[in-house]
C-alpha cells in the first residue's frame, strides 16, 4: 500500500523549519569592496534642525586607513557652503566618528582603539541642539559643545558606503540600524544598546533589523532591506548573496524577544480565504510565507491587529515564519 508522507512533512516543517529552510539571518555582511544599501531620499530620512540620533550595531572585520573611509550610516551632501546631512563612520585603527553638516561639517571622533575587529559594538551619535555626543557600548567617548542646525541633504541615505561613488565602504557585519529625529538620552542609549527597540518609539524614523534571508545560504532574491517603519526600504547593491561574506548571516548581538509573549499568539481565521491576523503579536515583525515544498511565496512586515493579505495565493497548505523563527501552519481555501 502506498504511504502518505505529507502529514510527516508538515510536522517536520512546523517543528523544525530551520532543518528545511535553514536559519533565518540576523545581520548583513559588507565586504568592504563595493557592497552598499541605498535607502533613497524619503521625507523621514531628511532630518534637519537641532535634534538627531544615529545608532548602529556593528562587528568590524577590518579598518581602512582613515575614519572617513568607513561609512556605516551616510546621508552626506558636499560642496562649498552646502555641506549638509549626517553620518556615522569608523576606521583608522578603531576610531569612531559622528559628523553633522549645517553648510559646514562639525564632527567628533573617539580615540583610536575604541572599537575592535571581531567583536559586536553598539555605536551611537546624538545631538540635542547644544552638544554632540558619541557613545560606544553605552559609554560616552567624545563630545563637543556647538549650536547649529542640520541642513537638508538631497543625497540618498546609504548604509555601508556613501552615495557619491566608491572608496568609503565598510568592512563589517551590521546587526541593526536606528535613525531618530530626536536626541536620545545617555540613559536610553545605554539601556537599549543590546536590546531590540519598539518600532513605535517616539522619534524613530528608520529601523533596520536585518532579520532577512537565510544565514549563509543562497539569497539571490533577498535584495531589499526592510525598514520596519515602512519609510526607507533599501536596495542591496553588489552583494554576492551567497556564503558568509557579502551576504545575510546568522551572527547577532541583540537579545531575543520575550518568548512568553510569543506563546499566546494565534492565527485567525484559520482556515482562511484571503486574509488573516496574528493575534497577540507584541510588536511589528518581519515574516515569510512558504508553500509545502519549502519555496518562499510571500514576505513583508506584520503589524499588531492588522490583516495580512494572501488573496494572491492559491488554495493549499502554507507555513508562516516570523523573524524569531516562530512558525504557524496556514490553510487557504
Amino acid at each position: 500500500m502506498k504511504k502518505n508522507y505529507l502529514p510527516l512533512l508538515f510536522n517536520l516543517l512546523l517543528l523544525s523549519p530551520a532543518l528545511i529552510w535553514g536559519q533565518q539571518a540576523a545581520s548583513l555582511n559588507f565586504d568592504g569592496q563595493n557592497d552598499q544599501v541605498n535607502c533613497g531620499n524619503g521625507n523621514s530620512a531628511r532630518i534637519t534642525g537641532s535634534n538627531i540620533t544615529l545608532e548602529a550595531i556593528v562587528k568590524f572585520d577590518s579598518f581602512k586607513t582613515n575614519v572617513w573611509e568607513g561609512n556605516i550610516i551616510n546621508k552626506e551632501q558636499g560642496g562649498a557652503g552646502t555641506d549638509f546631512g549626517y553620518m556615522l563612520r569608523a576606521g583608522q585603527n578603531g576610531m569612531v566618528n559622528f559628523n553633522l553638516g549645517d553648510g559646514n561639517w562639525h564632527e567628533i571622533s573617539s580615540p583610536i582603539n575604541t572599537v575592535s575587529t571581531g567583536v559586536w559594538h553598539h555605536i551611537a551619535g546624538t545631538y540635542d541642539g547644544t552638544t554632540m555626543r558619541l557613545f560606544v557600548d553605552g559609554s560616552q567617548v567624545a563630545q563637543q559643545t556647538i549650536v547649529m542646525s542640520i541642513g537638508n541633504s538631497n543625497e540618498n541615505l546609504v548604509i555601508g558606503n556613501w552615495s557619491q561613488g566608491p572608496g568609503r565602504e565598510i568592512d563589517a557585519s551590521i546587526d541593526e540600524i536606528r535613525i531618530w529625529n530626536i536626541a536620545r538620552t545617555p540613559t536610553e542609549i545605554d539601556t537599549f544598546k543590546d536590546s531590540s527597540i519598539p518600532v513605535n518609539s517616539n522619534g524613530l524614523v528608520a529601523l533596520f533589523d536585518f532579520n532577512q534571508g537565510i544565514a549563509g545560504g543562497s539569497n539571490p532574491s533577498e535584495t531589499t532591506l526592510l525598514d520596519s517603519t515602512n519609510n526607507n526600504n533599501g536596495t542591496l547593491n553588489n552583494f554576492s548573496l551567497s556564503g558568509n561574506v557579502s551576504n545575510w548571516i546568522g551572527d547577532s548581538l541583540l537579545s531575543e524577544p520575550d518568548q512568553s509573549d510569543l506563546s499566546v499568539m494565534t492565527i485567525s481565521p484559520n482556515p482562511m480565504k484571503d486574509r488573516f491576523v496574528i493575534n497577540h503579536l507584541p510588536s511589528i515583525s518581519s515574516y515569510r510565507i512558504y508553500n509545502s515544498l519549502g519555496s518562499l511565496v510571500a514576505k513583508g512586515n506584520a503589524k499588531p491587529e492588522e490583516f495580512i493579505m494572501v488573496d494572491q495565493l492559491p488554495s493549499g497548505i502554507y507555513f508562516l515564519r516570523l523573524k524569531d523563527q516562530h512558525t504557524f501552519k496556514l490553510v487557504l481555501r
